[in-house]
């Protein structure tokens, strides 16, 4: 019997496309439900929709309080914990056989803040599929905080790449 297996990996460029951030992150539990909806046809709201910043790197559960250290994205995540903005994906690719490429911008005046900390990929239903938050910024210490600031367009790119286990 064979297996796979499901990395997600977000970057963030700037207006020219040089990369500004880019982590690997988590596939969660519920991906998996939307992969068995998807081999079942039911395409209609379990597409991938929606790219989601939020500001909860730090709150243990959704719409916690945030802590003083950052809280690991878990498999058993179902939504982001505080959302910040969401943007709708406009364009999707495959750069070789095992990727999807999920793609959207932010414009100067959208998902402004100095407290960004984790993103998620969400189907049209809203529906988790990824998560991850950023890294500590030292043992024990809080999420590391991005800033997008007004004036800054900012291009947002998921990738999903499935490898064959043994």
């Amino acid at each position: 019997m064979s297996k796979f297996e499901i990395k997600g990996k977000i970057c963030i460029t700037d207006a020219l496309g040089v990369p500004l951030y880019e982590e690997d992150n988590l596939f969660v539990n519920k991906g998996f439900e939307v992969i068995a909806s998807l081999f079942a046809r039911e395409f209609g709201t379990k597409g991938m929709g929606f790219i989601q910043l939020g500001t909860g790197g730090d709150a243990a559960t959704v719409g916690g309080t945030p802590g003083a250290s950052r809280v690991a994205p878990a498999e058993s995540d179902e939504e982001i914990r505080l959302l910040l903005f969401e943007k709708a994906i406009l364009n999707f690719s495959k750069p070789d056989d095992n990727t999807v490429r999920f793609e959207t911008f932010l414009q100067s005046f959208e998902g402004n803040s100095t407290d960004i900390n984790e993103f998620a990929l969400v189907t049209q239903d809203k529906t988790m599929v990824s998560h991850v938050v950023t890294v500590e910024t030292g043992p024990g210490g809080p999420a590391t905080k991005i800033a997008k600031n007004a004036g800054q367009v900012a291009g947002l790119a998921w990738e999903l790449t499935t490898t064959r286990c043994p």
